[in-house]
């Protein structure tokens, strides 16, 4: 979910009145200027308790800066202030998803799209929050009606076609889903540079060695209570984290980007590119920069003996962290490749995943992930790796063994992930809130006749392959 910003017109140079005051509000909050903005929502429910705007705004704020619970507050102020409007309930449901509170959530996404039936975005997100397997027809035909509006733009075809994949695949209806799917990667507006992914890979593999790793070894930041859970997108990681979080000395901080500034942050101070910049990394450096991330997770999680840092995409980062944190834990969420692949084309990723929506793409970066991993583990470990299919079929196994790498005792509780009170923002927050199921296993069955060429590019960039039958 992301939150929306209310729409307003230029914002004057001064405010006169409150809708003037509001596009200030707006103009700010669109700049990406969130506390100025909040300061003028503050204001405005100061001398105005019934002005539904400001209390909209606030809650967008507190979304943005994933604070779910405080944007429920806001939220439902604006719409008992008269807020009758689909974002309102559009926002607040994203935000009830996010806390698990999933039969309050479907309320407010049906709320919103009754109040504009038009709102594409609503159906995509409604398509996420839930399993749709006894009512997964009639939605996916509601949408496929709303695709044929004309003029529609292309963002909100992108949403309607993978809302419409979603609700077939529920349906248990691939051949219908599989269609939309393409439809709405074909939409994508961004790009991926293929051979800049590879080079960046193909120097890291050389500057990061365990040369370089002996030379900085026992220099950085002594915190044994940091796990970083990485891996590919889709694979599990969420999942990993959830069950981590469960248990009473750990918590989770979800997907976070430090460890990515930090890499960018060396680049700038060195004046050479990831990851060239490791060949001026000294002792000093590794040392200051792993402290700054401990004090930044240990601020956020003061009481929390183990912090759980998610963010997948560290998997290109691991030789940085072990020598920012050399005793950090490493959990590495691997599932099957055609699982993983499928499993982000059926993502309609906001950010960050450009990669996702080509199946070559996909391919190529699943082929990197699994070299870096495995030249992480000879180089930089230890690296506990996770198998998603054993995870399912032996919950209790994998967790126990979990809970002995990054040094905790056992707890029941780890097996009782879907009842933990915490917000969960990633594309996994419905499963999570599920007890373990194992139809995610083995997903690229139900596909195996459209999967040929992701077989095909799977195969050509190195990666083995079990193809399903048809």
């Amino acid at each position: 979910m992301t939150a929306q910003v209310a729409k307003s017109g230029p914002a004057p140079t001064t405010a006169t009145d409150a809708s003037a005051r509001h596009a200030q509000a707006v103009a700010h909050h669109k700049a990406g200027r969130r506390v100025e903005a909040a300061r003028i929502y503050d204001a405005m429910v100061a001398d105005d308790p019934g002005d539904p705007r400001g209390w909209f705004g606030l809650g967008v704020v507190a979304a943005q800066d994933g604070r779910p619970a405080d944007a429920i507050v806001h939220f439902e102020r604006a719409i008992a202030a008269g807020g009758l409007r689909a974002e309102h309930h559009h926002n607040l449901a994203g935000c009830k998803t996010a806390l698990g509170r999933l039969a309050e959530a479907e309320t407010h996404y049906r709320e919103a799209l009754r109040l504009n039936p038009g709102y594409c975005e609503a159906y995509f997100n409604y398509a996420q929050s839930r399993a749709f397997s006894t009512d997964g027809s009639p939605w996916a035909e509601a949408v496929e009606t709303r695709l044929k509006t004309p003029g529609l733009a292309r963002t909100d075809r992108r949403f309607l076609h993978f809302a419409a994949g979603k609700f077939w695949h529920d349906a248990g209806a691939p051949d219908r889903a599989w269609p939309h799917y393409q439809a709405g990667n074909a939409l994508h507006d961004g790009g991926f540079d293929r051979d800049a992914w590879t080079q960046q890979g193909e120097r890291t593999l050389a500057a990061i060695d365990r040369a370089l790793l002996s030379r900085l070894a026992g220099h950085g930041h002594d915190d044994a209570g940091l796990v970083f859970v990485v891996g590919m997108p889709r694979s599990g990681t969420s999942l990993i984290e959830q069950m981590l979080a469960s248990h009473r000395r750990v918590t989770g901080l979800g997907e976070r980007a430090d460890i990515h500034a930090i890499a960018e942050a060396l680049a700038q101070r060195t004046g050479r590119p990831h990851p060239d910049y490791v060949a001026q990394l000294t002792p000093a450096l590794a040392k200051g920069f792993g402290a700054a991330y401990a004090r930044t997770l240990r601020a956020a999680a003061p009481d929390a003996p183990v912090i759980v840092d998610k963010h997948p995409l560290n998997f290109r980062h691991v030789g940085l962290i072990r020598a920012l944190l050399p005793r950090a834990r490493i959990v590495w969420a691997r599932r099957d490749p055609l699982d993983t692949c499928l499993s982000c084309f059926q993502q309609n990723f906001r950010s960050g995943q450009d990669y996702s929506f080509d199946l070559d793409d996909l391919a190529l970066v699943y082929a990197w992930h699994e070299r870096l991993m495995r030249h992480w583990t000879s180089v930089a470990g230890p690296v506990h790796r996770v198998d998603y299919d054993q995870l399912v079929a032996d919950p209790e196994a994998t967790a126990r063994a979990l809970a002995g790498f990054i040094g905790v005792n056992w707890d029941p509780q780890m097996l009782a992930f879907h009842t933990t009170d915490r917000a969960v923002h990633t594309a996994s927050r419905w499963q999570v809130r599920q007890p373990l199921y194992t139809s995610s296993a083995g997903r690229a069955r139900r596909y195996a006749r459209h999967l040929g060429p992701l077989v095909d590019a799977l195969t050509r960039h190195g990666v083995a392959v079990k193809v399903p039958a048809p």
